[in-house]
């Protein structure tokens, strides 16, 4: 509990071996000569070692469960407050004396060892006088004024929320006290238990003003703490910018030079451009491909008279197919394919032959109507190809001029 030094420190090489090649040795000689004790003394030493060794010992296995326990819980359970790292021995033990391990609540012996490992051994708690307080990486690694006053609000918070519950448990005694004396018909008793409630209830009013004022003040402080670290990112992240602002590549004579240059490049690229289609075209006139406009211009407006033409038609023949299937409905369905004289005679059986023809002709009507039909479309199809590679030959010829 004493030592200085972690556990969990080991003596270097050179330590070592100057304790037994030089150490050890020179001991040795200085028994010889009687400089040093010998044997009485050798006695003595061990019977005052023995009384360094003996006592209580801690086991280190169940001492680390417990540390990571409570680490654990105050990792897990923090909030930004300031409160939730700061503690005194009686808070400290209140706290975690029964979750730094299962089934086991630590003495305040227990506490004290666990305490000084955390902060010899594991650094993760510092104290000061009755000030402990638990830190990470992130927090400030030393008690500080602020600290101590924090604590002591934490402290004087949890006192007066006790006191207040000690209040409300005497104010509903008082009342019990009284309805039993009432009942009694003991009234100067009762009377006297309705005055000792009237203080009670005077207390309770102050004690519930003063512990407003307290968590107030320390909500204050953390907030204030909380504007610290607020202003604290705000300056880091202004240093950060400045240092970027100052790189080479944002200095304003190097935006202009590096805009100027991406500008000349881009010229050159339009002219590079320019100079490729001047080329292409010369190289069309000096092949003695002449291309008339004006007949282009001719041909183009001939193809849109065919379109418009192909069009009209397109009309006309969706109108007969109306009026083609309009008779069909009237008449009898049209068929598909032309029927078989024969296949109908077997049909129709002891049918009247004149009625025979008419049926057979008029299904032959229809499936020649269904064919022309048919051919229109195909007509059709053939005419809207043509007008669309008339006009992406046209597009293109644009282009090329």
């Amino acid at each position: 509990m004493n030592a200085t030094q972690s556990i969990y420190h080991t003596p270097s090489l050179a330590y070592k071996v100057a304790s037994y090649v030089v150490g050890k040795p020179l001991w040795w000689a200085m028994e010889q000569l009687s400089i040093v004790g010998g044997e009485e003394a050798t006695i003595k030493n061990d019977s005052s070692l023995w009384k360094k060794v003996s006592g209580p010992y801690v086991s280190l296995d169940n001492l680390e469960a417990a540390a990571d326990a409570v680490l654990e819980h105050w990792r897990n359970n923090r909030s930004s407050s300031l409160s939730d790292s700061l503690h005194n021995q009686e808070t400290f033990t209140t706290l975690y004396s029964k979750i730094a391990l299962p089934d086991v609540s630590l003495t305040s012996s227990d506490v004290k060892v666990l305490i000084k490992y955390l902060e010899r051994d594991r650094q993760a708690i510092v104290t000061e006088r009755e000030v402990i307080k638990l830190v990470d990486d992130e927090s400030e690694s030393t008690v500080t004024a602020v600290d101590h006053g924090v604590l002591e609000m934490k402290v004087a918070i949890s006192n007066l929320q006790a006191q207040i519950d000690d209040i409300h448990s005497r104010i509903a005694q008082r009342t019990s006290q009284i309805t039993e004396n009432l009942r009694a018909k003991r009234k100067e008793i009762a009377l006297s238990f309705l005055r000792s409630r009237k203080q009670l209830e005077e207390l309770l009013l102050k004690r519930l003003g003063a512990l407003e004022n307290i968590q107030s003040t320390l909500d204050r402080i953390e907030q204030a703490a909380g504007d610290i670290e607020i202003m604290k990112v705000y300056s880091t992240s202004s240093e950060t910018l400045k240092a970027l602002l100052s790189h080479p590549s944002l200095q304003l004579p190097h935006i202009e030079s590096t805009l100027s240059s991406l500008a000349e490049t881009n010229a050159q690229q339009q002219e590079i451009n320019e100079a490729i289609q001047i080329g292409g075209q010369v190289a069309m006139d000096a092949s003695g491909l002449e291309i008339d406009e004006d007949e282009l211009q001719g041909e183009l407006e001939s193809l849109v008279q065919e379109q418009r033409e192909e069009e009209e038609k397109e009309k006309a023949l969706k109108a007969l197919e109306e009026r083609v299937k309009a008779q069909d409905r009237v008449k009898t369905p049209p068929a598909a394919d032309l029927p078989d004289q024969e296949a109908m005679v077997g049909e129709q059986g002891g049918q009247d032959p004149k009625q025979h023809d008419e049926e057979w002709e008029r299904r032959w009507d229809a499936a020649q109507r269904e064919k022309e039909v048919q051919k229109a479309r195909d007509n059709e199809e053939e005419t809207r190809r043509r007008a669309r590679w008339a006009e992406e030959d046209s597009k293109k010829l644009a282009a090329e001029n």
